[in-house]
């Protein structure tokens, strides 16, 4: 089917120039965009567990691992033990990563308004939308996958 053909090479050919964009915003704030999604899903959900913010990330344990050591390093969060786990920990942010955060996410949403173009509030809506079933779809697809190889 061609048409879908089509589709997938648009979306692939937007996945790349999103992620190129990224690449270049982040690193004026020495992140890469792991880093700053890992800050956004440590700050909206403080007390998050290493296995969450990998499925969030939709990365292995090993490679959060890695992230959050170097975030660590950088003094952006801390590693708490998990009082109901000794064996696990929960992620939070330090005032340094809270402050990042904060500013990287207002200069990424202008970024964003910026870089989308869209004078027009319904076309973005109707984009938003379909965009949410298609990956709502996708989702549901990959998930049918797994449990039926």
């Amino acid at each position: 089917m061609k048409n879908a053909d089509d589709l997938y090479d648009q979306l692939i050919k937007c996945n790349l120039l999103l992620a190129d964009g990224d690449r270049q915003f982040f690193s004026k704030y020495q992140l890469t965009p792991a880093r700053f999604y890992a800050l956004k899903h440590i700050q909206a959900d403080s007390g998050l567990s290493l296995s969450e913010l990998s499925n969030r990330l939709l990365c292995t344990k090993g490679n959060a691992t890695r992230i959050l050591r170097a975030m660590e390093n950088d003094g952006l969060l801390t590693r708490c033990a998990d009082p109901t786990d000794q064996r696990a920990y929960r992620l939070e942010l330090t005032e340094q990563g809270k402050v990042l955060f904060e500013e990287v996410s207002i200069a990424y949403q202008q970024f964003n308004i910026s870089r989308f173009g869209f004078e027009d509030l319904d076309t973005l809506r109707t984009l938003t939308g379909t965009i949410q079933a298609l990956n709502h779809k996708l989702q549901t697809h990959l998930s049918e996958d797994i449990k039926h190889p």
